[in-house]
């Protein structure tokens, strides 16, 4: 069975353990996570989505004629921190964009209800997967015959979210990106930028680098009152900026945002705030991914964000 799995949501480290999950359940299965979009397909889609939201509905049209079935968890959040309402109802907008298109195109769409990482539900989550890819594969020949579910350990769910954290480096000599994973993550939302910056001598450490936990505890300083920074990839990318900071004392700091995010335009004043009342911060620079259609106007960007730094220039990359 060749199941589809949008590319974007793949940067989102609980999706990937989710999958390690599913395959650990259901070695057998073909995963397709790269499609050409659909071109003037007209998706229905909101106009205040973020462009990100809507590259992931055209990557799920797109994935149609490749795949026996998609596979789009409902994401709700990560313990006690919410994603992005967007996410979701993405199973939904999906399925409504599949149900405008072509018969011939159609394809099931199986969710499953992701509201933490935690290693069982992670396979709660996986089983409820396997289930339905067995049941779409038909009765007469099971898309999965010899996998028992009940068979994998809650060790084994942890086991699957594992992932080795990279060293950050000569702190000195590497920019800090911040933004939502699927932007950083992304060739096509993040500008190329990670690899410019490596392509001058410059690593690049990021959210994920570091535990959550941590972050989490350095983002809760800015909770206070009323207010509390409720989304999770706001937490990631305030407590990461106060860590960078704070600890790391990287070269630079760039956050990497998509136009229309309602998240960023309200952490935008939260990390001019932070940055403003240190001492001698790090330079500090917002990139709006989706402004730039061409990558020279990146390289402008960052050309001239090194220069201030350190008085590099750099070559045009063709």
């Amino acid at each position: 069975m060749k199941v589809g799995l949008l590319p974007e949501l793949t940067h989102i480290k609980w999706v990937r353990a989710l999958k390690r999950c599913v395959d650990a359940l259901a070695p057998g299965l073909c995963w397709i996570e790269t499609a050409a979009p659909p071109r003037n397909a007209g998706l229905l889609v909101s106009g205040d989505a973020c462009y990100p939201f809507k590259k992931m509905v055209a990557s799920a049209v797109g994935l149609l004629g490749e795949v026996d079935v998609l596979f789009i968890p409902r994401l709700v959040g990560s313990g006690d921190h919410l994603m992005c309402p967007n996410f979701r109802g993405l199973p939904d907008i999906v399925r409504l964009n599949i149900a405008r298109g072509s018969r011939r195109a159609a394809k099931p769409v199986v969710t499953v209800l992701l509201e933490d990482g935690e290693p069982q539900t992670l396979m709660s989550a996986a089983r409820e997967a396997v289930g339905e890819f067995a049941r779409l594969g038909g009765a007469a020949e099971p898309a999965f015959p010899d996998v028992d579910p009940s068979g994998v350990s809650i060790a084994g769910a942890r086991k699957c979210g594992e992932r080795t954290r990279p060293t950050v480096g000569n702190a000195r000599k590497s920019i800090a990106l911040i933004g939502h994973p699927y932007v950083l993550e992304d060739a096509a939302l993040n500008g190329f930028i990670p690899q410019i910056l490596r392509q001058n001598g410059y690593g690049v450490t990021t959210p994920a680098d570091f535990p959550f936990a941590l972050l989490d505890r350095l983002a809760a300083r800015r909770d206070y009152f009323a207010k509390k920074i409720y989304w999770r990839s706001a937490r990631e990318i305030v407590g990461a900026f106060i860590h960078f900071i704070e600890s790391v004392h990287p070269a630079g700091i760039i956050q990497i945002v998509p136009f229309n995010c309602g998240i960023d335009a309200l952490l935008r004043i939260e990390l001019m705030d932070i940055h403003r009342r240190e001492s001698n911060p790090p330079p500090f620079m917002a990139v709006v991914c989706d402004e730039h259609t061409q990558r020279d106007h990146i390289v402008t960007r960052i050309e001239a964000f090194l220069d201030m730094i350190h008085g590099i220039k750099i070559d045009q990359i063709p």
